[in-house]
Protein backbone atom coordinates (compact mmCIF):
# COMPACT_ATOMS: atom_id res chain seq x y z
CA UNK A 1 0.00 0.00 0.00
CA UNK A 2 3.17 2.02 1.11
CA UNK A 3 4.13 1.83 -2.58
CA UNK A 4 1.21 1.99 -3.94
CA UNK A 5 0.94 5.74 -2.69
CA UNK A 6 4.24 6.51 -3.77
CA UNK A 7 3.44 5.61 -7.14
CA UNK A 8 0.54 7.94 -7.56
CA UNK A 9 1.84 10.93 -5.83
CA UNK A 10 4.56 10.46 -8.88
CA UNK A 11 2.24 9.87 -11.34
CA UNK A 12 0.31 13.06 -10.15
CA UNK A 13 3.62 15.44 -10.49
CA UNK A 14 3.86 14.72 -14.26
CA UNK A 15 1.67 16.63 -16.50
CA UNK A 16 -0.58 14.36 -18.53
CA UNK A 17 -2.40 16.01 -21.80
CA UNK A 18 -5.21 17.48 -20.14
CA UNK A 19 -2.90 19.30 -17.81
CA UNK A 20 -1.96 21.54 -20.79
CA UNK A 21 -5.45 22.78 -21.38
CA UNK A 22 -4.74 25.59 -18.77
CA UNK A 23 -1.79 26.77 -21.03
CA UNK A 24 -2.53 29.93 -22.86
CA UNK A 25 -0.24 31.92 -25.62
CA UNK A 26 -0.51 34.57 -23.07
CA UNK A 27 -2.56 35.84 -19.73
CA UNK A 28 -5.95 37.27 -19.62
CA UNK A 29 -5.73 39.49 -16.99
CA UNK A 30 -8.34 42.54 -18.53
CA UNK A 31 -11.80 42.37 -19.81
CA UNK A 32 -12.97 44.54 -22.89
CA UNK A 33 -14.92 47.15 -22.21
CA UNK A 34 -15.65 50.70 -23.82
CA UNK A 35 -12.94 52.47 -22.14
CA UNK A 36 -10.26 49.72 -23.46
CA UNK A 37 -11.94 50.36 -26.97
CA UNK A 38 -11.26 54.23 -26.57
CA UNK A 39 -7.55 52.99 -26.25
CA UNK A 40 -7.01 50.39 -28.93
CA UNK A 41 -8.51 53.55 -30.72
CA UNK A 42 -5.63 55.64 -29.74
CA UNK A 43 -3.08 53.10 -29.84
CA UNK A 44 -3.62 52.58 -33.63
CA UNK A 45 -3.91 56.46 -34.26
CA UNK A 46 -0.69 57.09 -32.54
CA UNK A 47 0.96 53.78 -33.35
CA UNK A 48 0.02 52.49 -36.63
CA UNK A 49 1.93 54.13 -39.11
CA UNK A 50 1.95 52.84 -42.82
CA UNK A 51 4.89 50.30 -42.31
CA UNK A 52 3.93 49.30 -39.28
CA UNK A 53 3.57 45.99 -40.21
CA UNK A 54 6.56 46.22 -43.04
CA UNK A 55 8.82 46.85 -40.80
CA UNK A 56 7.82 44.36 -38.69
CA UNK A 57 8.72 41.64 -41.23
CA UNK A 58 5.04 40.54 -40.81
CA UNK A 59 3.37 39.64 -43.76
CA UNK A 60 -0.40 41.18 -44.86
CA UNK A 61 -3.44 40.97 -46.98
CA UNK A 62 -5.99 43.44 -46.02
CA UNK A 63 -8.06 40.90 -43.13
CA UNK A 64 -4.14 40.26 -41.64
CA UNK A 65 -4.09 43.70 -41.09
CA UNK A 66 -6.98 43.96 -38.94
CA UNK A 67 -6.90 40.88 -37.06
CA UNK A 68 -2.98 41.54 -36.63
CA UNK A 69 -3.88 44.93 -34.98
CA UNK A 70 -6.36 43.46 -32.54
CA UNK A 71 -4.05 40.40 -31.50
CA UNK A 72 -0.62 42.96 -30.39
CA UNK A 73 -2.91 45.66 -28.63
CA UNK A 74 -4.96 42.93 -26.94
CA UNK A 75 -1.39 40.47 -26.27
CA UNK A 76 0.25 43.80 -24.86
CA UNK A 77 -2.69 45.01 -22.63
CA UNK A 78 -3.07 41.20 -21.13
CA UNK A 79 -6.95 41.60 -22.71
CA UNK A 80 -8.22 38.38 -24.72
CA UNK A 81 -7.89 37.88 -28.43
CA UNK A 82 -10.15 35.47 -30.28
CA UNK A 83 -11.42 35.22 -34.01
CA UNK A 84 -12.96 32.21 -35.89
CA UNK A 85 -11.28 30.18 -38.06
CA UNK A 86 -12.40 30.09 -41.36
CA UNK A 87 -14.36 26.39 -42.02
CA UNK A 88 -14.01 25.34 -39.13
CA UNK A 89 -15.94 28.21 -37.27
CA UNK A 90 -13.85 27.00 -34.45
CA UNK A 91 -12.88 30.06 -32.04
CA UNK A 92 -9.00 30.55 -31.83
CA UNK A 93 -8.19 32.96 -29.13
CA UNK A 94 -5.17 33.24 -26.67
CA UNK A 95 -6.50 30.81 -24.66
CA UNK A 96 -5.41 28.34 -27.57
CA UNK A 97 -2.51 25.90 -27.12
CA UNK A 98 -1.23 23.86 -29.96
CA UNK A 99 1.35 21.01 -28.79
CA UNK A 100 4.00 22.15 -31.18
CA UNK A 101 4.05 25.57 -29.63
CA UNK A 102 4.43 24.62 -25.93
CA UNK A 103 8.31 24.89 -25.96
CA UNK A 104 8.79 28.07 -28.25
CA UNK A 105 10.27 31.21 -25.71
CA UNK A 106 8.07 33.81 -24.83
CA UNK A 107 9.52 37.36 -24.19
CA UNK A 108 8.13 40.89 -23.04
CA UNK A 109 8.09 42.38 -26.05
CA UNK A 110 6.33 41.27 -28.62
CA UNK A 111 8.90 41.58 -31.51
CA UNK A 112 10.47 38.85 -29.99
CA UNK A 113 7.98 37.16 -28.33
CA UNK A 114 8.33 33.35 -30.68
CA UNK A 115 4.99 31.65 -29.53
CA UNK A 116 2.90 34.93 -30.24
CA UNK A 117 4.31 35.39 -33.77
CA UNK A 118 3.35 31.86 -34.41
CA UNK A 119 -0.12 32.07 -33.15
CA UNK A 120 -0.38 35.25 -34.76
CA UNK A 121 1.29 33.91 -38.06
CA UNK A 122 -1.42 31.40 -37.66
CA UNK A 123 -4.66 33.34 -36.70
CA UNK A 124 -3.88 35.43 -40.05
CA UNK A 125 -3.70 32.49 -42.42
CA UNK A 126 -6.37 30.96 -40.88
CA UNK A 127 -8.94 33.70 -41.04
CA UNK A 128 -10.10 36.11 -43.81
CA UNK A 129 -12.38 39.15 -44.74
CA UNK A 130 -15.74 36.44 -44.83
CA UNK A 131 -14.58 34.88 -41.41
CA UNK A 132 -14.39 38.43 -39.60
CA UNK A 133 -17.36 39.23 -40.50
CA UNK A 134 -19.20 37.35 -37.98
CA UNK A 135 -16.46 37.92 -35.60
CA UNK A 136 -17.64 41.65 -35.56
CA UNK A 137 -21.12 43.18 -35.06
CA UNK A 138 -22.53 46.54 -36.54
CA UNK A 139 -21.52 49.61 -35.01
CA UNK A 140 -23.59 53.32 -34.26
CA UNK A 141 -22.86 55.88 -37.14
CA UNK A 142 -21.36 58.06 -34.44
CA UNK A 143 -18.01 59.47 -32.92
CA UNK A 144 -17.62 56.61 -30.91
CA UNK A 145 -18.88 53.96 -32.65
CA UNK A 146 -16.87 54.75 -35.44
CA UNK A 147 -13.67 54.95 -33.40
CA UNK A 148 -10.30 54.24 -34.90
CA UNK A 149 -10.23 50.17 -34.90
CA UNK A 150 -13.59 49.56 -36.56
CA UNK A 151 -13.69 48.32 -39.88
CA UNK A 152 -15.09 47.80 -43.19
CA UNK A 153 -15.84 45.14 -44.95
CA UNK A 154 -16.97 45.53 -48.96
CA UNK A 155 -18.84 42.53 -50.68
CA UNK A 156 -18.36 42.19 -54.46
CA UNK A 157 -19.48 39.25 -55.83
CA UNK A 158 -16.63 36.88 -54.74
CA UNK A 159 -14.29 39.17 -53.77
CA UNK A 160 -14.39 40.76 -50.36
CA UNK A 161 -12.03 44.11 -48.77
CA UNK A 162 -11.18 45.10 -45.42
CA UNK A 163 -10.72 49.09 -44.44
CA UNK A 164 -9.68 49.97 -40.71
CA UNK A 165 -10.58 52.97 -39.67
CA UNK A 166 -7.71 54.53 -38.86
CA UNK A 167 -8.04 57.94 -37.30
CA UNK A 168 -10.68 60.49 -36.79
CA UNK A 169 -10.38 64.36 -36.63
CA UNK A 170 -13.27 66.02 -35.66
CA UNK A 171 -11.58 69.67 -34.85
CA UNK A 172 -9.72 70.55 -37.57
CA UNK A 173 -12.86 72.17 -40.13
CA UNK A 174 -11.27 71.59 -43.30
CA UNK A 175 -10.05 67.88 -43.22
CA UNK A 176 -12.70 65.03 -43.81
CA UNK A 177 -13.12 63.18 -40.61
CA UNK A 178 -12.29 60.06 -40.79
CA UNK A 179 -9.24 58.25 -42.30
CA UNK A 180 -9.17 54.42 -43.16
CA UNK A 181 -5.93 51.98 -43.59
CA UNK A 182 -5.57 48.75 -45.51
CA UNK A 183 -3.65 46.22 -46.88
CA UNK A 184 -4.51 43.86 -50.30
CA UNK A 185 -3.82 40.94 -52.14
CA UNK A 186 -1.80 38.82 -52.17
CA UNK A 187 -0.43 38.61 -48.52
CA UNK A 188 3.27 40.20 -48.71
CA UNK A 189 5.03 42.37 -46.98
CA UNK A 190 4.42 45.62 -47.84
CA UNK A 191 3.24 48.96 -46.24
CA UNK A 192 -0.43 49.82 -45.49
CA UNK A 193 -2.65 51.96 -48.02
CA UNK A 194 -3.78 54.87 -46.35
CA UNK A 195 -7.19 56.53 -48.21
CA UNK A 196 -10.00 58.83 -47.09
CA UNK A 197 -13.34 57.30 -46.05
CA UNK A 198 -15.56 59.03 -48.63
CA UNK A 199 -18.39 56.38 -48.87
CA UNK A 200 -21.51 57.95 -51.07
CA UNK A 201 -23.03 54.43 -50.83
CA UNK A 202 -24.79 53.65 -47.61
CA UNK A 203 -23.98 50.28 -45.72
CA UNK A 204 -26.11 47.03 -46.36
CA UNK A 205 -25.50 43.34 -45.61
CA UNK A 206 -25.04 42.37 -48.89
CA UNK A 207 -22.70 44.96 -49.78
CA UNK A 208 -21.20 46.67 -47.41
CA UNK A 209 -20.37 46.86 -43.07
CA UNK A 210 -19.00 48.96 -40.95
CA UNK A 211 -17.99 46.83 -37.88
CA UNK A 212 -16.31 46.61 -34.08
CA UNK A 213 -14.47 43.31 -33.04
CA UNK A 214 -16.62 41.27 -30.50
CA UNK A 215 -15.29 40.77 -27.21
CA UNK A 216 -14.39 37.33 -25.88
CA UNK A 217 -15.93 36.66 -22.47
CA UNK A 218 -16.14 33.56 -20.40
CA UNK A 219 -19.56 31.40 -20.52
CA UNK A 220 -18.45 28.98 -18.01
CA UNK A 221 -14.92 26.96 -18.68
CA UNK A 222 -15.38 28.21 -22.46
CA UNK A 223 -14.66 31.00 -24.35
CA UNK A 224 -17.33 32.97 -26.25
CA UNK A 225 -17.90 36.12 -28.62
CA UNK A 226 -20.34 38.19 -27.05
CA UNK A 227 -23.58 38.45 -28.67
CA UNK A 228 -23.41 41.38 -30.68
CA UNK A 229 -26.54 43.02 -29.18
CA UNK A 230 -24.67 43.22 -25.81
CA UNK A 231 -21.89 45.51 -26.97
CA UNK A 232 -22.76 49.66 -25.90
CA UNK A 233 -21.95 50.82 -29.24
CA UNK A 234 -24.16 48.28 -31.23
CA UNK A 235 -26.56 49.33 -33.47
CA UNK A 236 -28.18 48.37 -36.99
CA UNK A 237 -29.01 52.24 -37.84
CA UNK A 238 -26.32 51.39 -41.25
CA UNK A 239 -28.98 49.61 -42.79
CA UNK A 240 -31.91 51.50 -41.92
CA UNK A 241 -33.72 52.38 -45.34
CA UNK A 242 -35.47 55.77 -43.81
CA UNK A 243 -32.36 57.22 -42.70
CA UNK A 244 -31.01 56.16 -46.59
CA UNK A 245 -34.12 57.88 -48.07
CA UNK A 246 -33.55 60.86 -46.19
CA UNK A 247 -29.49 61.33 -46.11
CA UNK A 248 -28.93 59.64 -50.10
CA UNK A 249 -25.18 60.58 -49.33
CA UNK A 250 -23.99 58.33 -46.61
CA UNK A 251 -20.84 60.37 -46.43
CA UNK A 252 -22.72 63.47 -46.44
CA UNK A 253 -24.66 61.89 -43.69
CA UNK A 254 -21.50 61.03 -41.59
CA UNK A 255 -19.95 64.54 -41.84
CA UNK A 256 -23.28 66.29 -40.25
CA UNK A 257 -23.62 63.88 -37.50
CA UNK A 258 -19.89 64.18 -36.64
CA UNK A 259 -18.30 67.18 -37.66
CA UNK A 260 -21.42 69.86 -38.65
CA UNK A 261 -18.32 72.45 -38.71
CA UNK A 262 -16.71 70.77 -41.88
CA UNK A 263 -15.42 73.49 -44.54
CA UNK A 264 -15.06 71.74 -48.34
CA UNK A 265 -12.25 74.65 -48.83
CA UNK A 266 -9.63 71.65 -49.47
CA UNK A 267 -11.54 69.47 -50.87
CA UNK A 268 -10.21 69.50 -54.26
CA UNK A 269 -6.60 68.91 -53.06
CA UNK A 270 -7.66 66.03 -50.64
CA UNK A 271 -9.75 64.50 -53.70
CA UNK A 272 -7.13 64.42 -55.84
CA UNK A 273 -4.17 63.33 -53.75
CA UNK A 274 -6.60 60.16 -52.92
CA UNK A 275 -7.14 59.61 -56.14
CA UNK A 276 -3.90 59.63 -57.44
CA UNK A 277 -2.46 57.22 -54.36
CA UNK A 278 -4.87 54.84 -55.09
CA UNK A 279 -3.55 54.82 -59.15
CA UNK A 280 -0.07 54.41 -57.84
CA UNK A 281 -1.20 51.35 -55.67
CA UNK A 282 -2.90 49.67 -59.30
CA UNK A 283 0.16 50.98 -61.25
CA UNK A 284 2.35 48.28 -58.91
CA UNK A 285 -0.18 45.56 -58.67
CA UNK A 286 -0.75 45.52 -62.48
CA UNK A 287 2.86 45.27 -62.97
CA UNK A 288 3.75 43.06 -59.96
CA UNK A 289 0.64 40.75 -61.82
CA UNK A 290 1.86 40.67 -65.11
CA UNK A 291 5.25 39.36 -64.18
CA UNK A 292 3.83 36.95 -61.71
CA UNK A 293 1.05 35.59 -64.48
CA UNK A 294 4.22 34.70 -67.37
CA UNK A 295 5.11 31.85 -64.64
CA UNK A 296 1.96 31.09 -62.97
CA UNK A 297 -1.68 30.31 -63.55
CA UNK A 298 -3.70 33.56 -63.74
CA UNK A 299 -6.63 31.89 -65.20
CA UNK A 300 -10.24 32.91 -63.37
CA UNK A 301 -10.43 30.49 -60.57
CA UNK A 302 -6.99 30.02 -59.48
CA UNK A 303 -5.21 31.38 -56.85
CA UNK A 304 -3.32 33.90 -59.01
CA UNK A 305 -6.33 35.26 -60.54
CA UNK A 306 -7.95 35.99 -56.59
CA UNK A 307 -4.80 38.09 -56.47
CA UNK A 308 -4.02 39.94 -59.49
CA UNK A 309 -7.35 40.61 -61.20
CA UNK A 310 -8.74 44.24 -59.97
CA UNK A 311 -12.35 44.12 -60.41
CA UNK A 312 -12.86 45.18 -57.26
CA UNK A 313 -10.01 47.64 -56.99
CA UNK A 314 -10.99 49.20 -60.56
CA UNK A 315 -14.90 49.66 -59.35
CA UNK A 316 -13.46 51.65 -56.31
CA UNK A 317 -11.36 54.13 -58.16
CA UNK A 318 -14.53 54.67 -60.16
CA UNK A 319 -16.25 55.45 -57.36
CA UNK A 320 -13.80 57.52 -56.02
CA UNK A 321 -13.92 59.96 -58.96
CA UNK A 322 -17.76 59.81 -58.33
CA UNK A 323 -17.90 60.14 -54.69
CA UNK A 324 -15.21 63.69 -54.64
CA UNK A 325 -17.82 64.61 -57.11
CA UNK A 326 -20.91 63.60 -55.59
CA UNK A 327 -19.68 65.27 -52.43
CA UNK A 328 -18.65 68.35 -54.16
CA UNK A 329 -22.19 69.17 -55.47
CA UNK A 330 -23.69 68.78 -51.84
CA UNK A 331 -21.72 72.02 -51.35
CA UNK A 332 -21.69 73.49 -54.79
CA UNK A 333 -24.88 76.18 -53.59
CA UNK A 334 -22.43 77.74 -51.09
CA UNK A 335 -19.54 77.26 -53.43
CA UNK A 336 -19.95 77.44 -56.65
CA UNK A 337 -16.24 77.41 -57.43
CA UNK A 338 -15.49 74.07 -57.05
CA UNK A 339 -17.77 72.17 -59.69
CA UNK A 340 -14.97 73.91 -62.36
CA UNK A 341 -12.26 73.63 -60.00
CA UNK A 342 -12.45 70.14 -59.90
CA UNK A 343 -12.61 70.04 -63.62
CA UNK A 344 -9.51 71.99 -63.78
CA UNK A 345 -7.67 69.70 -61.47
CA UNK A 346 -8.38 66.62 -63.08
CA UNK A 347 -6.91 68.33 -66.24
CA UNK A 348 -3.98 69.71 -64.67
CA UNK A 349 -3.25 67.03 -62.52
CA UNK A 350 -1.27 63.95 -64.44
CA UNK A 351 0.25 60.52 -63.64
CA UNK A 352 2.92 58.38 -65.61
CA UNK A 353 1.55 55.34 -66.77
CA UNK A 354 3.90 53.07 -68.98
CA UNK A 355 5.77 55.71 -69.40
CA UNK A 356 3.20 58.41 -70.71
CA UNK A 357 1.76 61.33 -68.54
CA UNK A 358 -1.71 61.11 -68.21
CA UNK A 359 -4.16 63.53 -67.33
CA UNK A 360 -6.53 62.31 -64.03
CA UNK A 361 -9.28 63.95 -66.44
CA UNK A 362 -8.39 61.02 -68.92
CA UNK A 363 -7.95 58.71 -66.89
CA UNK A 364 -11.34 58.95 -65.21
CA UNK A 365 -12.78 58.66 -69.31
CA UNK A 366 -10.30 55.46 -69.22
CA UNK A 367 -12.63 53.95 -66.86
CA UNK A 368 -15.97 55.07 -66.60
CA UNK A 369 -15.79 53.98 -70.40
CA UNK A 370 -14.18 50.59 -69.75
CA UNK A 371 -11.63 51.03 -71.80
CA UNK A 372 -9.09 49.66 -69.14
CA UNK A 373 -9.08 45.63 -68.42
CA UNK A 374 -9.21 43.76 -65.00
CA UNK A 375 -8.08 40.62 -66.28
CA UNK A 376 -4.47 39.87 -65.10
CA UNK A 377 -3.36 37.64 -68.23
CA UNK A 378 -3.53 40.65 -70.18
CA UNK A 379 -0.83 43.11 -70.87
CA UNK A 380 0.04 46.43 -68.83
CA UNK A 381 -1.05 48.16 -72.28
CA UNK A 382 -4.61 46.42 -71.91
CA UNK A 383 -4.78 46.43 -68.46
CA UNK A 384 -4.61 50.56 -68.96
CA UNK A 385 -6.43 50.92 -72.12
CA UNK A 386 -3.69 52.78 -74.33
Amino acid sequence: MKYLLVFFFLISSFPCRDAFSAEVIWQTKNAWNESWEEKFGQWISASVDDDFFSKNNIETDCADAMVGLRWIFARNNSLPAANMIEGSNDLFGNFSMKKDWRNLPTSSDWKQDKLFLKALRYVMDETSTRSIDGDGYPVKLTREGLHPGTYIITKADDSRHTRIITSSDFSTPAVLPFLTKSSTTPAALRNLFQEILIDQEWPSPEKKIILSFRWPVRSGSKWVLLSPEKHPQYSREQFDPALEHENPSFIKFLIDRTKSDFDPINLIELGINDIKKSLQLRILIVDEGYKYCIDYDCHQGSKGFDDWSTYERDSKIVHKFNDFKNLMDQYVNEHPELEKEWTEALVNNKITVLNKEITLFDIRELFINKKVSSYPLDTPELRWGL
